[in-house]
């Protein structure tokens, strides 16, 4: 019998076309996902970003090829519930993850299908509560929060879960600027704290800045795999499928045009203003 790689998420020669599509999503998709990374996904619109983390936790099983988790084939249908307890979803919109009256019963939903004993959930929701900073809004039914909120009790209901791994796509998407810091804090504590695997889909190149690894799709295809400093490098590639470079990295590449000594490239605010604050 086959078996994954070493990766803990195993992307084999992927190929995906929808049932009522005359064209591949996917064309060949191949590479692993370690343990405890964080590795976001950028692309243009229409690059099939979704369509391939969707793969990651058997929502979506390959035309082509293989996707392996943790060794278990997604293809197998017996291993997806398997799968779905290491692997949880977050996704663009929360409201349409969100079962409970409150916050707390909603974080609770994920551990009690599990068939955990009550003193178990009991404890789980407190910790993710703690985890993620909703415990002052344990009674609030899930309706009455902001759009961030509604993302970081998501986020909570994995946690309570006790996925090993949490895909993201497009968490921030339809929040404002306080609630994309707040999603991007917690993702933050998460991997500090939690050492989870995080795999993050996002046009945001802010936000994919703070990922180990960056993966950069393209009709389909994987374009460039590489650390943020490597991908942000690649200035006519990103420009060429319609990317821009973050801002702090626009920023100091004008400022390195006009005579400025800073190093290429910088990627963020903070980083942009020690080096500034060098010269």
């Amino acid at each position: 019998m086959k078996t994954a790689d070493c990766g803990y998420i195993s992307f084999r020669d992927v190929v995906f076309r929808f049932s009522n599509g005359s064209a591949n999503v996917l064309n060949g998709i191949s590479f692993s996902i370690r343990r405890r990374s964080f590795t976001a996904i950028i692309g243009p619109n229409g690059s099939g970003k979704s369509t391939l983390v969707r793969h990651a936790n058997g929502l979506l099983a390959p035309t082509a090829g293989e996707v392996w988790v943790d060794g278990m084939d997604t293809r197998i249908s017996a291993n997806i519930p398997d799968i779905r307890r290491r692997v949880g979803f977050v996704f663009q919109n929360p409201d349409n993850q969100l079962v409970g009256t409150t916050v707390e019963e909603d974080i609770a939903f994920g551990p009690e299908n599990l068939g955990m004993q009550p003193s178990a959930i009991k404890e789980s929701v407190e910790f993710a509560l703690e985890v993620t900073g909703l415990t002052h809004l344990a009674g609030r039914p899930p309706h009455m929060l902001s759009g961030g909120q509604k993302q970081q009790l998501a986020i909570a209901g994995a946690v309570a879960m006790k996925t090993e791994c949490l895909v993201l796509d497009e968490p921030t998407s339809m929040l404002g600027p306080a609630g994309k810091r707040s999603v991007m804090e917690l993702l933050k504590k998460i991997k500090r704290d939690l050492d989870m695997t995080l795999l993050l889909v996002t046009h945001f190149m802010e936000e994919a800045v703070f990922a180990d690894r960056i993966l950069v799709i393209d009709d389909g295809r994987i374009v460039m795999d590489g650390t943020p400093q490597q991908v942000f490098k690649s200035r006519s590639l990103l420009s060429g499928i319609g990317l821009e470079l973050p801002g702090p990295a626009e920023l100091s590449g004008r400022l390195r045009d006009g005579g400025v000594p800073l190093p290429d490239p910088v990627l963020t605010v903070d980083e942009l203003v020690e080096c500034l604050c060098r010269l």
